[in-house]
C-alpha cells in the first residue's frame, strides 16, 4: 500500500524527470559556447590575435557601434548600423575597462561558462550554477543585447532557463547535490549553492 509520503516523493521524482531535457540542452549550449570561445580566443589565431579580434569587437561595435556595409538592403535581423550602447556607462566600461584586457575577459568567461554548463549537467553546485547563469546571460544583454535582436532573444531565453530551473530546485535528483550537500555540511554556504 502506498503511503502519501511515497505518492509525494514520486509526483517530485518525476517532475524533475521532466526538467531533465532543459538541464541537458542548458548544460550543451554553455559547455558549447565556453569551448567555441576559449578555442577561438587562445587557439584558432593565438593570444594576440584573440585580444586583438576581441579588443575591437568588444571596444568598437559592442560600446560605439558601427556601420555595417550590407549587400542587400537591411532588414529587422539584418542590420546596416549598430547603434551605440545604450545602457548608461556601459560603453565607457566597454571601451575603457573590458577592450583593453579583452583576452582575459573572453578567457575568464569561457572558462565561467564551462564551470557552469559541467554544474548544471552533473547537477552538482546547482543552484549556484543556475545564478551564475542568470548573472552571465544578463550581463550579455547588457553589453550586446542592442547589436542584434538574436543576441537578446537567445540570452531571454537562457536566463529564463536558468531561473525556472534555480526555481525548481533542480539538483534534487538525478544529480550530484544530494551528495555534496552532505559533504560539505560543515560550510552553509557551500551547502545552500546546492539543490537540497
Amino acid at each position: 500500500m502506498n503511503r502519501p509520503n511515497d505518492a509525494a516523493q514520486t509526483t517530485e521524482r518525476n517532475f524533475h524527470r521532466a526538467l531533465l531535457p532543459l538541464r541537458l540542452t542548458l548544460a550543451f549550449v554553455w559547455i558549447m559556447g565556453g569551448a567555441l570561445n576559449l578555442y577561438d580566443a587562445q587557439v584558432a589565431c593565438g593570444p594576440s590575435c584573440g585580444q586583438e579580434k576581441y579588443s575591437q569587437l568588444i571596444g568598437t561595435v559592442w560600446a560605439e557601434g558601427i556601420p555595417i556595409a550590407l549587400p542587400v538592403p537591411s532588414t529587422l535581423f539584418l542590420q546596416d548600423n549598430i547603434p551605440p550602447n545604450p545602457v548608461p556607462g556601459m560603453a565607457w566600461f566597454l571601451s575603457e575597462i573590458v577592450a583593453p584586457n579583452a583576452l582575459l575577459f573572453i578567457t575568464t568567461m569561457a572558462i565561467f561558462e564551462i564551470a557552469v554548463g559541467v554544474a548544471i549537467l552533473t547537477g552538482s553546485f546547482t543552484r549556484l550554477a543556475t545564478l551564475g547563469a542568470i548573472l552571465m546571460n544578463l550581463t550579455i544583454i547588457l553589453a550586446a543585447g542592442h547589436t542584434h535582436p538574436g543576441i537578446l532573444r537567445v540570452n531571454l531565453l537562457m536566463a529564463a532557463a536558468a531561473l525556472t530551473l534555480f526555481l525548481a530546485g533542480a539538483g534534487r535528483y538525478y544529480a550530484v547535490d544530494p551528495w555534496l550537500s552532505r559533504k560539505v555540511s560543515r560550510w552553509p554556504l557551500l551547502r545552500r549553492a546546492c539543490a537540497t
